[in-house]
């Protein structure tokens, strides 16, 4: 709002003359130019800002300057991220492989699903950033041994016991021993 009218939101009154971006006889460049070094960031970042808020109000300007920083996968459409999802879950058997070849699993499920190309996937970039996020704590793209005992590992949580008495708890081995017995005869 300072870009584009030269005024700050709650100046007091039109003679408003606080920082030399503010004020009205400032040419629009000059005030972008201004708030780009207030901002840090480049002037064509703040064109884009003001464009995007004289076309969407506050709400446009905000969702593609903040979108990213509440989620990072609050940008991603709900059918990509439910087909990633699916793609991922289905990994803990199977030997490790590449995110490309999860990503191309990703288009075959939606194609699929909904029909070819009637999903956009996100560029690469996100995708792989997307497949990051999904795939915290599952070993996806590791270790084949580690995501297998991940995916096996019970549900309860592991406490220690106590007997009170000898013969109160007793652990069974049920592993299958190959033992040859030979008696006095032969």
């Amino acid at each position: 709002m300072e870009v584009e009218s030269g005024l700050p939101p709650n100046a007091p009154s039109m003679r408003y003359r606080g920082r030399n971006m503010t004020r009205a006889s400032v040419v629009v460049t000059e005030r972008e130019k201004a708030k780009a070094a207030e901002l840090k960031v480049s002037a064509r970042t703040v064109q884009r800002m003001r464009r995007r808020y004289r076309d969407q109000g506050l709400w446009g300007w905000w969702i593609r300057a903040n979108v990213r920083l509440l989620e990072p996968t609050a940008a991603n459409r709900l059918r990509v991220i439910a087909a990633a999802t699916e793609v991922i879950s289905g990994k803990h058997a199977t030997s490790t492989g590449t995110k490309s070849r999860v990503i191309e699993q990703i288009r075959r499920l939606l194609d699929d699903e909904h029909g070819p190309d009637s999903v956009r996937l996100p560029s690469k970039a996100t995708l792989y950033r997307l497949l990051e996020v999904l795939a915290v704590g599952r070993h996806t793209f590791g270790s084949a041994v580690t995501r297998r005992q991940t995916a096996t590992k019970p549900d309860r949580v592991y406490t220690p016991t106590t007997a009170a008495r000898p013969g109160e708890l007793v652990n069974l081995d049920a592993t299958p021993l190959d033992v040859m017995a030979v008696m006095d005869d032969g």
